[in-house]
């Protein structure tokens, strides 16, 4: 059996409420035709559907779908055969690593639909955080410096205040005698 001979399967009374999505959830009501089975009701999903054994694991194309995490991976894998999906713990420098030498290489990425420009946000992404933090230092070293002016005008001005009262000691002094 292939793809194209395999129903698609939606959820029950889908059409009646708009609440209810297209995706497959298994009817489990007491009086349910669909999971009676009832003739004329949408299939529901059994072993009977599976794909043959060649097919089994393969995508759309008829390629074997292989999980990458590293670049490793890529080198033993030929573009004819294999499609590529990304791991999700794969961080974003080695993973636009990843898809640059794998769209080198002509392997199709299954779980990034539009490579080329998934690779232009990121790298936009990741110079506007640059630009960012370099921004926050400077505001951030801007700040320091003038704390340490203030520091200082206001040690001067203690200084200034000390002397002041000195001078006011003495012609305290000088005046009684």
């Amino acid at each position: 059996m292939t793809n194209q001979t395999k129903p698609s399967f939606r959820r029950e009374d889908r059409t009646k409420k708009v609440r209810l999505k297209g995706r497959w959830r298994r009817p489990k009501g007491i009086h349910s035709k669909m999971r009676h089975g009832f003739r004329g009701r949408a299939p529901v999903v059994n072993s009977g559907y599976k794909l043959a054994d060649s097919l089994r694991g393969l995508d759309i194309a008829g390629k074997t779908i292989v999980r990458i995490s590293s670049l490793s991976n890529i080198e033993e894998l030929s573009a004819e055969k294999h499609s590529l999906i990304i791991a999700s713990d794969v961080g974003t420098k080695l993973r636009l690593v990843i898809i640059e030498t794998a769209s080198k290489s002509g392997f199709k990425i299954i779980n990034i639909k539009k490579p080329s420009e998934y690779v232009e946000t990121i790298r936009k992404r990741m110079a506007d955080n640059k630009e960012s933090k370099e921004k926050h230092r400077k505001e951030k070293e801007s700040k320091l410096k003038k704390k340490e002016v203030k520091k200082e005008t206001a040690e001067k001005s203690e200084e200034a205040k000390k002397e002041e009262e000195k001078l006011a000691q003495e012609k305290v002094l000088t005046q009684r005698t």
